[in-house]
């Protein structure tokens, strides 16, 4: 997404050399952890080296799981690639970094007050 439209909150889920371990990478420049596919619907995509889940409810995902599944796999990309559903939950940790995202529901910041800062979903990074 930062590559489309400069350095947003969206560009935090793109992954860089500089942070990112080599092996992960694979010689890539960068690699867009989250993605928006052609239909508006967010896109989860994992390599090999990272760690982390998935979850939808009380369903859980290993990153292990979806690099295995034949449905997810993506030659291409030679990692695993998922649309997420609304109300998905990802925590992946790609070395020393930890990205945490949700797919809608109710914001994830607030104001002092307890009322939500804003009425568009938010992504967090910690």
């Amino acid at each position: 997404m930062a590559r489309f439209g400069g350095h947003d909150r969206a560009s935090r889920f793109v992954l860089d050399p500089t942070t990112t371990p080599a092996e992960i990478l694979g010689g890539r420049e960068d690699f867009a952890l989250l993605e928006i596919d052609a239909t508006g619907r967010p896109v989860l995509q994992v390599l090999p080296g990272m760690i982390g889940e998935l979850r939808i409810g009380v369903s859980r995902m290993t990153v292990a799981h979806m690099l295995v599944d034949p449905a997810l796999t993506n030659r291409e990309l030679g990692g695993a690639r998922l649309p997420l559903p609304y109300g998905a939950r990802i925590r992946i940790q790609c070395g020393p970094r930890t990205f945490v995202a949700r797919v809608g529901g109710p914001p994830l910041m607030h104001t002092m007050l307890g009322a939500p800062a804003t009425s568009r979903p938010q992504l967090a990074r910690s």
